[in-house]
């Protein structure tokens, strides 16, 4: 298994592990008590819950990230091909001008 399910595992059994402290539902003195502890309990699930997801998010605009450089490589080399070709034809034209001057 892989860390992410070993987490998620572990998680599990800390969760049975904090149930089992839950006063019991019959003793109506502590379901007040058994209240505020599933409130906090929940929110820290809550909370764990969000910083996977900003996890996740930071994950994939990393993977953004990287592909729009390499985007954007692709795409500067693809203008430096055009304008050495454009050059070369310019070059040529220039040349040719030259030797058509000189045979005259």
């Amino acid at each position: 298994a892989g860390l992410a399910e070993v987490e998620m595992i572990e998680r599990a059994r800390t969760k049975r592990a904090w149930e089992a402290t839950l006063p019991p539902l019959s003793d109506l003195s502590q379901l007040e008590k058994r209240k505020r502890m599933m409130d906090e309990m929940e929110r820290k699930e809550w909370s764990l819950r969000e910083s996977e997801i900003e996890k996740l998010q930071e994950a994939r605009l990393e993977v953004l990230k990287k592909l729009l450089i390499k985007r954007e490589e692709n795409h500067q080399e693809l203008n430096v091909k055009r304008l050495d070709k454009l050059w070369s034809k310019k070059q040529r034209d220039k040349d040719h001008r030259i030797r058509k001057v000189r045979n005259e």
